[in-house]
């Protein structure tokens, strides 16, 4: 249902799947870019 990428990392992971689950009800999209070593940006993007 949710994935955290690492065990290094804080949280449960859920946040991106509640936020997801979200956009997609509001005929969203979510978009990320991501860069090792630096981190990700996740977009959402929601019709007006």
């Amino acid at each position: 249902m949710f994935y955290r990428a690492t065990d290094m990392s804080t949280g449960s992971g859920l946040g991106l799947y509640i936020a997801k689950e979200a956009a997609d009800k509001l005929e969203g999209q979510i978009s990320f870019e991501s860069e090792f070593g630096k981190g990700s940006v996740f977009t959402i993007t929601l019709p007006a």
